[in-house]
């Protein structure tokens, strides 16, 4: 009788600890889980952001840089390079090129931040 009392006792406390157990465990799984998950979320977001961010800088440059080359050979098909519409056209040559100065050094700064393949990115 008394074995069969222990055997009733264990099992009775087995039945009770498996689904705490059980409970437990799924919690810790489950809080790694959505940490896990919120870890990629931010990776993802970071990613996106970064990529709109550096595709934004290269088009602005490229832009920057059509702009710049169109007002050149503006300016070298004039013979006076130096009335008041050229000189209006040097100054926006000067801004733009400016411009472009400021969005490569944008561009570098995405590229040190580059997700994979920041190094290959350098050569802008």
């Amino acid at each position: 009788m008394d074995q069969d009392f222990w055997l009733k006792v264990t099992q009775i406390v087995a039945g009770l600890a498996t689904p705490i157990i059980v409970t437990i465990l799924g919690v810790v799984l489950v809080r790694r889980i959505e940490s896990i998950k919120a870890e990629a979320t931010k990776q993802s977001a970071f990613h996106v952001r970064w990529a709109d961010e550096f595709f934004d800088a290269c088009q602005q440059f490229l832009r920057a840089l059509k702009h710049e080359m169109a007002i050149f050979l503006v300016l070298t098909g004039r013979e006076e390079k130096n009335d008041d519409y050229g000189m209006k056209m040097q100054l926006d040559q000067t801004e733009t090129h400016f411009l472009a100065f400021e969005l490569q050094l944008r561009i570098q700064r995405c590229a040190a931040f580059a997700p994979q393949y920041g190094d290959h990115l350098e050569a802008c």
